[in-house]
């Protein structure tokens, strides 16, 4: 990495709340002059962003995401962290609810483990590893007898 601050303008979303008293459309003609004064505003202050906050305000909103059941956008999230810091732990267990939330096992095991590997001694990682990989085993089981059942009670880390 250059040592640039990192931005993500895919959000930036100008809305017009009250459609009924909306102005003619030569009325927002100075809205591209705004859109490209505020983005020269943003790139000029956020040269100071630390990657840290970036990476705190990623995984709050993945947080906030997954507890809405918002899986898709919570993992696209944890991903850009782990493109961020890829030794985050804490992230590497997220991603593992996220990939088991929405099915995707293999995917859930790999991160659980990567979140034990990465600190070993956390017991909510541990635990969400433990339960995890039983409810996997059992699942398996339980689909080649053709009865499928499964057990989540797994924590998002803040």
């Amino acid at each position: 990495m250059t040592g640039l601050p990192i931005f993500d303008f895919r959000f930036l979303v100008f809305r017009i709340a009250d459609r009924k008293s909306r102005m003619a459309d030569s009325q927002y003609q100075f809205l591209p002059s705004v859109f490209s004064f505020l983005l020269l505003i943003s790139l000029v202050s956020g040269c100071g962003v630390r990657s840290g906050d970036l990476v705190k305000g990623y995984n709050d909103f993945g947080v906030k995401c997954a507890e809405m059941g918002l899986w898709n956008e919570a993992v696209m999230r944890w991903k850009r962290v782990i493109e961020i810091e890829p030794d985050n732990a804490k992230v590497h267990n997220n991603l593992g609810v996220a990939y088991e939330s929405r099915g995707e096992f293999d995917a859930a095991l790999a991160e659980y483990r990567m979140a034990t590997d990465l600190d070993p001694g956390n017991k909510t990682y541990m635990s969400n590893y433990t339960k995890f990989r039983r409810n996997y085993e059992r699942t398996r089981k339980t689909q080649e007898s053709g009865l499928e059942t499964q057990e989540s009670s797994h924590e998002t880390q803040d």
